[in-house]
């Protein structure tokens, strides 16, 4: 008959358990037996031998949670587009300083991301179309709906705007000159946030191997290497995750940006 490797585990529990009670002397306090860890090869042996044990006084405490340390480094959820991105202590100041810059840095570009998506969709509610174009496309039909106005678009270095020329310039019009100023600044923001953001997450992929050591020198004790050492690869993980997006966002800037440039006669 073969035994599973849960039934051997728990015929060699049971045996530690009545041994224990047989050699128990009367009268004396009732222990538990040994914890005992299963093997790959389908053995156990008393976790004592495999874990360092920690001491204090007379009695030893076997610490449990070190059983689990060869199920780390799973991979941490995913970094989704339009979600801030949130990284973990590595308790290293000048690593959690770096990761910081770097996650404000890319939660202002998020935002940016998100202000210049906003604006191109209020500027297509006020020419009264769908949002599916670039905002070229809303400023033509503005064109066409008050061809009484002179309407042109201006753009100087990666700042646009709406010029409106007309005795009383109509309110949808007003409208639409803010949605294309909070545009222009989100759009600048964005492309100029790029080069600097992609600097920083190339330097801290290039380091990993240094940072990882500067945390086991900074952290003498297992347990928090390991939890820190987890940390790291979740925010290195997260950190390239955002870099692809973050291209994806300057990407999308400067299609608006060469739209607007078109629009207005200009070649970039």
């Amino acid at each position: 008959m073969v035994h599973s490797r849960s039934d051997r585990l728990g015929a060699v529990t049971q045996t530690s358990h009545r041994e224990g009670l047989q050699q128990r002397p009367a009268g004396a306090a009732f222990t538990l037996p040994p914890p005992v860890v299963p093997l790959q090869d389908g053995t156990v042996r008393p976790a004592a031998t495999l874990y360092p044990p920690k001491v204090r006084g007379h009695v030893c405490l076997f610490m449990p949670q070190l059983l689990f340390h060869t199920q780390r480094g799973g991979r941490g959820r995913d970094l989704n587009k339009h979600e801030k991105l949130v990284l973990k202590n590595v308790n290293v100041t000048e690593i959690d300083q770096m990761f910081a810059d770097i996650t404000d840095t890319y939660n202002k570009q998020l935002e940016l991301h998100q202000g210049m998506e906003d604006a191109i969709t209020k500027l297509a509610d006020t020419s009264h179309s769908p949002p599916s174009c670039l905002p070229g496309a809303y400023i033509e039909v503005l064109k066409k709906e008050h061809d009484d106005c002179d309407i042109k678009v201006k753009i100087e270095g990666y700042n646009f705007s709406l010029l409106v020329n007309a005795a009383a310039v109509p309110e949808n019009l007003k409208q639409a000159q803010e949605h294309m100023k909070n545009m222009s600044r989100a759009t600048k923001g964005i492309i100029g946030n790029q080069t600097k953001l992609q600097e920083m997450i190339f330097s801290m992929l290039q380091s990993k191997t240094q940072m990882a050591d500067r945390i086991k020198q900074g952290n003498p004790g297992y347990l928090d290497q390991v939890r820190l050492q987890d940390n790291l690869e979740e925010n290195i993980q997260k950190i390239d995750q955002a870099k692809q997006l973050s291209k994806q966002y300057a990407e999308g800037a400067n299609n608006v940006l060469r739209n607007i440039a078109e629009i207005a006669g200009v070649s970039l």
